[in-house]
């Protein structure tokens, strides 16, 4: 892995918005077409972002809880423009929503670092999980052929 400089920046380009040219628009379409190029090049910030480890090459867990919602970012934006390219709104207004409540969590977990609140996410973020491997031997399988994939998993370890 390269250490990120200027010279090894990969280089994004800069999408202009000017509010005097924003005027002049005329129909949806127009500040769509902003929106998304806006999108790219914000996907494209995050991509590298994600990407930046520090003087270590990997994320530490505490690290890992942003990063990986980095990543989450870039991979929402990457699927709100394949719907938006597809003509499909609703889908597209569903990921951006995704997309803003995924940025706010990395703010706030960035703002109030901690491992007591990095603890606190993981712990709330598995709670499904936990649920499920709980009530895992209250289920009954006998007599199928299908293995509940979480106990099955978790007896690996």
């Amino acid at each position: 892995m390269l250490p990120l400089n200027n010279e090894t920046m990969p280089e994004i380009s800069k999408v202009a918005v000017d509010p005097a040219a924003m005027a002049e628009f005329t129909s949806e379409q127009d500040f769509m077409s902003l929106a998304v190029d806006l999108a790219i090049e914000t996907g494209q910030y995050v991509c590298v972002a994600a990407c930046t480890t520090g003087k270590e090459h990997s994320w530490s867990r505490d690290q890992a809880a942003i990063g990986g919602n980095m990543v989450r970012i870039y991979k929402l934006i990457d699927a709100m423009l394949d719907q938006h390219c597809k003509l499909r709104g609703e889908t597209s207004f569903t990921l951006a929503r995704l997309v803003f409540e995924t940025i706010v969590n990395v703010q706030y977990l960035i703002a109030n670092f901690s491992s007591e609140l990095i603890d606190s996410y993981v712990e709330y973020s598995l709670r499904h999980e936990k649920k499920l491997w709980d009530d895992s031997p209250k289920i009954s399988w006998r007599g199928t052929a299908y293995c509940f994939p979480l106990r099955s998993a978790c007896r690996s370890l």
